[in-house]
């Protein structure tokens, strides 16, 4: 038997949203590899895009960006119209009985716990071969080869998931939690697509976001309800007393890999960015005080008490009114922007006031935190002054043996366990290899789908990438379509050999 193992398809319902225009090549890289001995097809998350798809023509409903069974199921659906041939080739390979298929959960596709969705996949691939597609629960372990695979998404704290195993927002069940980067996908990054379709397929994403700004400034202020909609939205998980009991979880429930993922995370499942952003703040406003205060000679802590009190609701008066001219806008939108009328004008009055919103808000920050937003602004230019006199764009290809800190620590920690050799991650799109210990080895599976490096004059980021496990080795390699595939890194399995 041999393993391959595939992340982060992103399989969507939406042109504008989809990343994924690899169906011919992989239904190829199947026929190849399955020819010779049987073989198990390992998908390692993100295969099919929940959050970056839509479940019917009509939209996502605004009041609600949680994702249910039914809408899931209908995403599940418009995803296979979409891409017929990617299940036409699961399904050829599931003809040999030898053959399996599993399906692991990542945070784009957490969707994956609802039985019915389960259901309805194995029903659209064969109900027939039921008995061989499998749904683990969080990761998989080929103890044999002492190989244990997972999406990644748990160590990346803004992705991560109070209990992954049981991704739920409620006790019932109903609806799948979102963290803080679902958040951003759905109210932010989903919208923005529709103006900027480039903007998630460039690195460094700092780099799409400064064309996005160059290229329509005032965008950003016309549309700032997007980011008000995220804060909003960021604020009732963090806060919502049903949330923070549901995420009052029993650490004996966990297993090893998700205990490890538990206690790097568990500050951030409370709001803790929230609140240790607001203390910051009143920091901010106290030394402040005291330093302006020192220089008038009025120095003392109770002065410089009062000073922070003033400033913040000086701050907070302005917020306010941005965030009124907000309310006012959405009454509109769900008042008057149907009426087809008026809609123009609707619209014209809607985005204006909005504008209006971004303008107090922008205003009450850059008013009150101009000290340290200058001094950001100053380290940028410094930098980016160093790399305009310095340095070059870089023709050579990206180490793929420098994986993300958060990578490196989550497989230190899961060698502990008895036996492992091999960890292998998603989630970052990044393939690389490493070996963390003497003979064991980090390696991240990367993705079928296309990212544009800007700092290279060619594309860094090899896609069609997969993992292939078998009697001799244990391989990182790319797929080239009918011309076969190719290794970039291969370790030989002396367990194996």
């Amino acid at each position: 038997m041999k393993y391959i193992v595939v992340s982060d398809l992103h399989l969507s319902t939406e042109e504008y949203l989809d990343d994924f225009y690899s169906d011919e090549e992989f239904s190829q890289m199947l026929q190849i590899m399955s020819k010779d001995e049987p073989l198990t097809l390992i998908f390692n998350g993100d295969t099919i895009d929940f959050l970056q798809s839509i479940p019917d023509e009509q939209g996502v409903s605004k009041s609600d960006i949680y994702c249910n069974s039914e809408s899931a199921r209908k995403i599940v659906g418009r995803v296979y119209k979409r891409h017929q041939k990617f299940f036409s080739a699961l399904s050829e390979l599931l003809k040999k009985e030898e053959n399996r298929v599993i399906f692991l959960k990542g945070n784009h596709d957490a969707e994956l716990a609802f039985e019915s969705v389960k259901d309805y996949i194995v029903e659209i691939i064969g109900i027939e071969y039921k008995e061989r597609i499998l749904f683990p629960e969080y990761g998989y372990y080929i103890k044999e080869k002492g190989v244990y695979i997972e999406h990644g998404n748990q160590y990346d704290r803004l992705n991560s998931f109070t209990y992954f195993q049981c991704p739920f927002s409620v006790i019932k069940k109903t609806k799948i939690e979102l963290p803080f980067g679902s958040i951003l996908v759905r109210t932010l990054w989903n919208r923005l697509e529709k103006s900027f379709p480039f903007i998630d397929k460039i690195r460094p994403m700092t780099s799409s976001i400064s064309l996005a700004i160059a290229q329509r400034p005032l965008y950003w202020a016309f549309r700032f309800d997007y980011f008000m909609d995220m804060f909003f939205y960021m604020m009732i998980r963090d806060f919502s007393p049903r949330n923070i009991f549901k995420r009052s979880i029993n650490e004996e429930r966990l297993f090893q890999p998700e205990k490890i993922s538990y206690h790097q995370t568990r500050l951030l499942q409370f709001g803790g960015i929230t609140l240790i952003t607001l203390f910051l703040m009143l920091a901010f406003f106290f030394v402040k005080g005291l330093f302006f205060l020192d220089v008038s000679k009025k120095a003392s802590i109770e002065n410089a008490i009062n000073f922070t009190v003033n400033s913040l609701l000086h701050f907070l008066t302005y917020i306010g009114i941005g965030v009124g001219f907000y309310a006012a806008g959405k009454i509109i939108d769900r008042l008057l922007l149907r009426k087809e009328q008026i809609q123009y004008l609707s619209n014209v009055v809607f985005r204006l006031l909005i504008g209006l919103s971004s303008g107090f808000i922008v205003y009450a920050f850059i008013e009150s935190f101009w000290i340290p937003i200058l001094l950001i602004v100053l380290v940028f230019l410094i930098i980016d002054m160093h790399r305009s006199i310095t340095k070059e764009i870089s023709e050579t290809q990206e180490d793929i043996e420098k994986p993300f800190p958060e990578e490196i620590s989550a497989a230190k920690a899961l060698f502990k366990i008895e036996n492992l050799r091999f960890v292998i991650f998603g989630h970052t799109h990044l393939p690389r290899v490493l070996m963390v210990d003497e003979f064991k080895y980090l390696i991240n599976s990367g993705t079928w789908i296309y990212n544009l490096d800007l700092y290279s004059l060619e594309n860094r980021n090899f896609m069609q990438t997969f993992v292939l496990i078998d009697d001799k080795s244990v391989s990182l390699n790319v797929f080239y379509g009918l011309k076969g595939y190719t290794p970039l890194k291969s370790i030989i399995d002396r367990q194996g050999s």
